[in-house]
């Protein structure tokens, strides 16, 4: 069997057989290590624990408490939002899943009805059910057309496969957790299980791949910790930013309004945001 040089961070070199794996490797270093260890970065991108390495290349083991760490989780528990969604809402249509600095999301478009923040109870519920089930999650891959016949039906999710083909030679990475198939560059943890404290936050309006000329759709957000603590702590900060928002504070001390006609790109100054400007500009001179 070929080998491979893999080099860690501390710029040491060793080989393994090709086909390794980051949990193997993790594995070789010491058994802490890889039961901390969630995921890989080989030469700067994310590989999952069980993806065969081939080539050469440097390693990063990416463990369950460091920033990266909290990426694949939250990466996690958007695909678990998205099962949860595609359960209760079998007619739903989904776009992007992924991560913000703040948490997670999935871009959803349902001709039913949207999906309304006093609907987070039961959808909650559902990916509580999914997270206790504990189930596997599998990286598989598909052809284009395997992928496609997979989707039918869903637009987004069509024009997403067609994307991710065209960037991987015509093959199409997607992770599987029981029935549901969520099409994905990103990696995800080994289980749904490994998915502990959530919640989801709000929804918004979000066009469909960032384009304005496109479809809007709605845009679901959550955040997720291994702890209550941590989350409650993430809960606050977010409240504490909240408060300092500039629309906030421009409402509440009536500086300025905006109105869906003008656009919400567009403030239009009240009299006393007016008298704010007058002297910023006098200041100025």
């Amino acid at each position: 069997m070929s080998s491979i040089k893999i080099t860690f961070p501390d710029n040491s070199v060793k080989e393994f057989d090709a086909g390794v794996t980051t949990a193997e490797i993790a594995k070789s270093i010491s058994i802490s290590l890889a039961k901390k260890a969630v995921a890989g970065k080989v030469d700067g991108n994310f590989v999952d624990l069980n993806q065969p390495l081939k080539e050469d290349g440097s390693i990063e083991i990416i463990t369950k408490d460091s920033n990266d760490g909290l990426v694949v989780l939250w990466r996690t528990a958007a695909q678990v939002l998205a099962n949860a969604l595609h359960e209760l809402y079998p007619n739903m249509k989904f776009g992007l899943g992924d991560v913000t600095e703040h948490g997670f999301y999935f871009d959803t478009d349902n001709s039913e009805g949207q999906v309304a923040e006093t609907d987070f109870e039961k959808i909650s519920q559902k990916m509580s059910e999914i997270i206790k089930a504990n189930l596997p999650i599998e990286r598989v891959e598909f052809s284009e057309e395997e992928a496609l016949n997979l989707v039918s039906g869903d637009e987004y999710q069509e024009e997403l496969v067609r994307d991710v083909a065209n960037k991987n030679n015509g093959r199409v990475v997607a992770y599987k957790q029981g029935d549901f198939i969520d099409i994905t560059d990103g990696v995800v943890l080994s289980s749904t299980g490994e998915v502990k404290i959530f919640k989801l936050l709000s929804v918004a309006g979000a066009y469909w791949k960032g384009d304005s000329k496109n479809k809007v759709l709605q845009r679901i957000y959550g955040v997720c910790f291994p702890t209550a603590e941590e989350l409650e702590a993430h809960l606050k900060l977010l409240e504490e930013a909240k408060e300092r928002d500039h629309r906030k504070i421009g409402k509440d001390m009536n500086l300025f309004m905006v109105d869906d006609l003008v656009g919400r790109g567009l403030p239009m100054f009240l009299p006393k945001g007016y008298v704010i400007w007058q002297e910023l500009e006098n200041y100025i001179k």
